[in-house]
């Protein structure tokens, strides 16, 4: 392969030639592209978990919205038959979906 290469190399015009570019670095090169591709799979992790994350915020937000139109009918229901109005808390104690802590956005910040 090394006389194929000198054949090439002479064959080129001398400013195409890829002089700074030596295959000794072949090791640090694979390296730094492992390092890269850790990082890209680190924010590609990351985007899904903020995707998730804002998904149920989302549903959270609909679940309080639901809670809250059923609230009033319930209310002018039971206005109606002349009993008191129930409370947001009493509501709740049903069962709202409850979201967890946004993700840390730190890390992913460093290692992009």
């Amino acid at each position: 392969t090394q006389s194929t290469w000198g054949e090439m190399e002479d064959a080129l015009p001398s400013s195409s030639r890829f002089d700074g570019l030596d295959l000794s670095m072949g090791v640090s090169l694979e390296r730094q592209l492992k390092f890269m591709m850790d990082g890209v799979d680190n924010v590609v992790m990351e985007t899904g978990r903020m995707a998730h994350y804002y998904k149920q915020v989302g549903r959270a937000a609909q679940a309080q919205a639901q809670n809250k139109q059923r609230l009033s009918e319930m209310n002018a229901q039971r206005a109606s038959r002349g009993e008191s109005a129930m409370t947001e808390e009493q509501l709740d104690k049903r069962g709202v979906p409850r979201v967890g802590q946004a993700p840390a956005r730190l890390e992913s910040m460093l290692a992009s």
